[in-house]
C-alpha cells in the first residue's frame, strides 16, 4: 500500500483517469493500410528525470481509434492500471490528438513520491474493446495487477490473435529522485 502514496502519488491521488484535451496540433494519422499505432510520453518528453513533489502529466495519442488500457510500472517492479478504472470506463478514444492523463478538467494531480528511480508507463491500443487484466483493488478506482509486465503483454497479445485484433504497445521511461 506504501506505493501507492508513491511515485507518483499518482495513482493515490487519482479520483478518475482521463478525458480527451485537444491541442494545437495533430501527431500521428493513419493512412489506408497502417496498422494501428500508440505512442505515450511524459510532457517532459521521454527518459526524463523527476524530482519528488514534481506534477508530472502523461500525452497520448494514436493514428485511428482505439481502446486503451495504461499501466504504470515503480521502481519497485509493481504494475498500477491507471485507465481504464473505475471513473474512466473502458472506451474507444480518438485518433490524431494528443491527449493529457490526467486531463485539465481533472481536479488531481500526479506528484512524483517515493519510492525512487527507473520507472515507466505502457500504453496499450486496441481496435477492440480490451479485456480485464487480472488484479485487485488499489484504492480510488485504480487497481494493482498481478504479475509483470511480459505477463500482462503476453496476455493482451494473445487476447488480439484470438479476436484477429490489432494491438499496439509504446513505453515512456522517466526517472524519479529525491
Amino acid at each position: 500500500m506504501r506505493r501507492l502514496t508513491s511515485v507518483l502519488l499518482l495513482f493515490a491521488l487519482a479520483g478518475g483517469a482521463c478525458a480527451a484535451d485537444a491541442p494545437a496540433s495533430r501527431a500521428l494519422t493513419a493512412k489506408p493500410g497502417d496498422h494501428l499505432r500508440v505512442e505515450i510520453t511524459t510532457h517532459l518528453g521521454d527518459n526524463q528525470r523527476f524530482r519528488a513533489g514534481d506534477e508530472l502529466t502523461f500525452l497520448v495519442n494514436l493514428n485511428r481509434r482505439a481502446f486503451l488500457a495504461i499501466i504504470f510500472q515503480d521502481a519497485e517492479g509493481r504494475l498500477i492500471q491507471v485507465l481504464p478504472n473505475r471513473e474512466a470506463l473502458a472506451a474507444e478514444y480518438e485518433a490524431g490528438w494528443y491527449f493529457t492523463v490526467p486531463s485539465n478538467q481533472q481536479p488531481f494531480r500526479y506528484r512524483v513520491a517515493p519510492p525512487f528511480g527507473d520507472e515507466y508507463v505502457y500504453a496499450y491500443a486496441c481496435d477492440r474493446p480490451l479485456p480485464e487484466l487480472p488484479g485487485e483493488e488499489a484504492g480510488n478506482g485504480l487497481r494493482y495487477l498481478r504479475g509483470d509486465v511480459a505477463a500482462v503483454q503476453a496476455l493482451l497479445s494473445a487476447y488480439a490473435r484470438e479476436q484477429g485484433a490489432q494491438l499496439s504497445a509504446y513505453r515512456a521511461h522517466m526517472v524519479t529522485t529525491p
